[in-house]
């Protein structure tokens, strides 16, 4: 018994099957990751009320990096570099792709798909990202695509320019938080003291922040830039520092990374000096990607809770995965945010089933199913 306090619930649409499965669900950019970034207070209910056990990012049992042989490398004019592997035949499951590309400078949406003859293609990831700020500093080449035994891997980066390859390698999906998602912020552009401020409201608090990526008109620039964040919008903080710039040869450095552990406000500082501002300049956030996996039962429904417990769960779940990891993982997606029940006097003890079951009367009634759950191996 303890107190209802969930301060939000989303339904959890998945595909209906007549069978167990196993769900992967990307964490909604308005969960709250509480104090310590770990989201300790989520929880996951079933239309009866029954809190669900999850793992938050689960790690597969390591797999040997192995490489594969680039195939193909083509390039459609200002649409997309397009690859195709060979991860061979033996079968062995991997979970990523990483690619080897000599550009100094990378950042570019991609898409993996995967085959067994080379003819029809499987969607394996249709919103990966590759980047590379410069070559010190950090950032990541390698796309994560859930469990997979293809022979064949067609990899598509998008953009303008043709990105160079050198090949790839399969193998375990790299850690937690290293693959990123472009957040949805409001934002607004000024111009003071020979600078130009673009600011961010995120809308709820606590949204993590690794890059600032920038877009421009103008052809050529060089600038200086400063990140801040901020939790009220008036007591700002250094967040990170960078340099963007744009020459008429070599690839573009348009992003800036960030180290603030999360807030809801940010904004970006362009030192223009002299010069009057870019010429359409604007940016975007992108933040850390976190998944939730559970397994989905037939004629259940299910909802995302948070603010619920002050203390993350312990579940066996996470033990059992990666002992027997799953061929794949199905996809879900978090229905329209409501608010959750609470208690209604100071000092009131609810069952959190209770008010669970509460928030799936409301939220739950059209939420449909995973498919069928694949033998473990």
């Amino acid at each position: 018994m303890i107190d209802a306090t969930a301060t939000g619930v989303r339904a959890i649409h998945v595909e209906r099957a007549p069978r167990p499965a196993y769900v992967r669900l990307e964490i909604p950019q308005d969960v709250d990751p509480g104090p310590a970034g770990d989201y300790a207070s989520v929880r996951i209910y079933d239309d009866r009320g029954r809190e669900t056990p999850y793992v938050l990012d689960p790690s597969m049992p390591a797999t040997r990096p192995r490489a594969a042989a680039m195939e193909d490398l083509g390039y459609v004019d200002g649409r997309y570099t397009e690859a195709v592997f060979d991860a061979g035949t033996s079968g062995e499951r991997y979970d990523a792709i990483a690619l080897q590309s000599p550009a100094a400078a990378l950042f570019n949406r991609v898409e993996a798909a995967i085959s067994d003859d080379r003819h029809s293609w499987r969607i394996a990831r249709a919103d990966g990202l590759i980047y590379r700020l410069d070559r010190e500093e950090s950032g990541t080449q390698t796309i994560a695509i859930g469990p997979a035994r293809a022979r064949w891997i067609r990899i598509r980066i998008f953009g303008g320019e043709r990105v160079p390859l050198d090949g790839a390698t399969v193998g375990t999906a790299p850690m937690a938080g290293t693959q990123l998602r472009r957040l949805q912020c409001s934002s607004s552009v000024s111009h003071r003291d020979a600078s130009t401020t673009i600011a961010f409201d995120c809308g709820v608090p606590r949204v993590g922040v690794r890059v600032v990526r920038f877009e421009g008109l103008q052809r050529e620039f060089s600038r200086g830039v400063v990140v801040e964040a901020s939790d009220d919008a008036l007591a700002w903080r250094r967040a990170g520092e960078g340099h963007i710039s744009r020459y008429a040869y070599g690839a573009a450095r348009l992003a800036v990374a960030t180290g603030d552990p999360g807030a809801r406000y940010w904004r970006a500082v362009v030192a223009d000096r002299d010069d009057p501002p870019i010429a359409g300049l604007r940016a975007d956030l992108y933040g850390p990607t976190h998944a939730l996996v559970f397994e989905a039962r037939p004629f259940r429904s299910y909802a995302i809770a948070w603010g619920t417990a002050p203390d993350a769960p312990q579940y066996d779940l996470g033990e059992v995965l990666a002992h027997d990891p799953p061929r794949t993982f199905a996809r879900a997606t978090a229905g329209e945010r409501r608010a959750a029940p609470r208690a209604r006097a100071k000092g009131t003890r609810s069952n959190l089933v209770t008010a669970a079951v509460c928030a799936m009367l409301l939220l739950l009634g059209s939420a449909t199913f995973v498919a069928l759950r694949p033998p473990r191996g």
